[in-house]
């Protein structure tokens, strides 16, 4: 058995050993527990920190986002408000809503209580500019929020794409309509289908689109009522500067109408403006009286004319002023042309004596100031037009025959003496004479009586008369009645071929028309004697002569046709 040597250790420094020992454990845990302690601290204040970084650039962002806002609120209000004119500052504003019209559009229907509402737009096809209308409820929720918006906008949902055009359709992703109201009410309607700024949400975009119409409305509204204040101040000086045309002395009562006439059409930027007066013929309601502005090519003439005559019976219908748009005029059937139009009854004593009748090229509308310039100009002429008349009436019944109201033969022999002295001053060129003499005209005596003769007389001189209303080259022509039953018709400016063609045109179209007669219809024909200078004559009575030798040659040849006189030698 082994003995060990040396000193043993007691139990005392055993236990001291093992506490060191523990002792040195606690301390190792104490400072890893405080190590831990110290890391998860670190932790939490670097994720306090990196919270309070994300939240401070959040709110650099939001601050930097608000800024670039106002900087673009005050951008378009400081653009739009150092505008002069209404028209203007809405084009401005559109065009920041706007910038590029395929993508998208904008409109602003303005509202006030003179004019009817007023669309300006951008990006949006004519008809949709036309037709776009928001109706009283859209209107009702714009004076209680401030702005509707539509997310998905259909015909049921969203009554203003219903009168969108198919290529405006197309561009709608949204819809929404602000309202540009101060304290006196709804002064205006944005309807867009782009808000600014973009890119940004709904919330603040409608926000700001609010924000620029309350500060809008106010300013457009006072430059809107200036604009209305200077444009009743030129109404007023043109209405007297129209006076004076009136109370102007004029040798003949007409010529104060035509002065009138044509200085109206050039106020109220017509392209023509044409005078129709009722008559008592019941095949004839309305007569043109006068016409004054563009006259257009052959051809192109005839169908305007047609649809100012179009017009004027629609203007018959009704006691007050009519304003035609282009859907309104593809509706009475003015399918060309004409852009834009208004008539304005001429009344007497209750009664609609006239109608005036102003048309445009142009689709644009007229303005409240135009409308109103023409419904005072019916007003004056209606008492103008009495005194006119009454004078004219006179000098008709020295002038005129009185069954067929063409020129009675001393007028006709008066001015076709005047056309002579007008070639001999070098002011006009060709001049042509046509004598007309309706054929068997005794017969139609014996067989309808002289009460059915004279309806033939009346109807072969309205459709001679139709004949130079519907020819701008005729505008200067004179039809008279020459003697029983023979007609003529002076031709200023035309020659022997142009002359030939007018013979026809009238000898065709007396052919065509069966005139009623106690319910018994005639038919009746014409045949036409032409002479023209200097082919036939360099005198009244040669052309006279000549035109006569070729009627009677036509009576020889059949009736019913056309004959040119022979040359003035042969006469000679």
């Amino acid at each position: 058995m082994p003995v060990l040597l040396g000193p043993q250790p007691n139990s005392l420094d055993m236990a001291i050993a093992q506490g060191n020992l523990v002792a040195l454990a606690i301390v190792c845990l104490l400072q890893y527990s405080y190590s831990l302690y110290r890391i998860s601290r670190v932790r939490r204040i670097a994720a306090q920190y990196r919270d309070e970084v994300d939240h401070l650039s959040l709110e650099m962002l939001q601050l930097e986002r608000e800024r670039m806002v106002h900087r673009l609120e005050n951008q378009i209000l400081r653009e739009v408000l150092t505008q002069t004119q209404c028209r203007k500052a809405l084009h401005v504003l559109l065009k920041r809503y706007v910038p590029n019209p395929e993508d998208a559009f904008a409109a602003f229907i303005l509202f006030d209580a003179i004019n009817d509402p007023i669309t300006h737009a951008r990006g949006l096809h004519g008809d949709s500019i036309e037709s776009l209308v928001v109706p009283e409820d859209v209107r009702e929720q714009l004076r209680q929020h401030g702005a509707v918006l539509w997310e998905t906008p259909t015909p049921g949902n969203c009554p203003l794409v219903g009168s969108l055009h198919s290529a405006d359709r197309r561009k709608v992703r949204f819809l929404a309509a602000v309202a540009a109201k101060d304290e006196r009410g709804l002064l205006g309607v944005m309807v867009t289908s782009a808000l600014l700024p973009f890119g940004t949400n709904r919330v603040e975009q409608i926000e700001l689109s609010t924000r620029l119409m309350q500060a809008i409305a106010p300013n457009l509204r006072q430059t809107l009522e200036l604009e209305q204040q200077t444009s009743q101040l030129q109404c007023t000086r043109e209405m007297l500067e129209l006076r004076s045309i009136i109370d102007s002395r004029f040798d003949q009562p007409m010529r104060m109408i035509e002065a009138f006439l044509t200085r109206l059409c050039d106020l109220v930027r017509g392209d023509a403006v044409r005078l129709f007066l009722h008559t008592r013929d019941p095949d004839e309601e309305l007569r043109s009286a006068f016409r004054t502005g563009v006259h257009l090519q052959a051809g192109v003439m005839e169908p305007w004319l047609e649809h100012e005559e179009r017009l004027a019976r629609c203007g018959n219908t009704a006691a007050c002023l009519l304003s035609f748009d282009r859907p309104q005029l593809l509706q009475i059937g003015v399918d060309s042309l004409i852009g834009s139009a208004m008539t304005a009854p001429v009344i007497q004593n209750g009664t609609i004596i006239g109608i005036v009748c102003v048309t445009r090229k142009s689709a644009d509308r007229p303005t409240a100031a135009h409308r109103q310039l023409l419904v005072w100009s019916a007003e004056t002429l209606s008492h103008s037009i009495a005194r006119a008349l009454s004078v004219m009436a006179i000098e008709r019944q020295a002038r005129q025959d009185g069954l067929t109201e063409l020129a009675n033969r001393r007028t006709f022999e008066a001015q076709l003496a005047r056309e002579f002295s007008a070639i001999r001053k070098g002011t006009l060129a060709d001049l042509s004479l046509l004598l007309l003499d309706l054929d068997r005209f005794k017969t139609i005596n014996d067989l309808h009586g002289h009460q059915g003769g004279d309806e033939v007389l009346r109807a072969a001189a309205r459709i001679l008369r139709d004949l130079q209303s519907r020819h701008s080259a005729l505008a200067k022509s004179m039809a008279a009645r020459y003697g029983g039953e023979e007609l003529a018709l002076i031709l200023p400016g035309l020659n022997q071929e142009q002359a030939i063609e007018v013979a026809e045109e009238y000898r065709a179209a007396l052919e065509r028309q069966v005139i009623q007669h106690h319910a018994v219809g005639i038919h009746v024909t014409v045949s036409i004697g032409v002479a023209s200078f200097p082919q036939h004559g360099h005198q009244p009575d040669d052309l006279i002569a000549a035109a006569d030798t070729a009627l009677y040659r036509a009576k020889d040849c059949g009736r019913n046709r056309v004959e040119c006189g022979p040359p003035e030698a042969v006469l000679r």
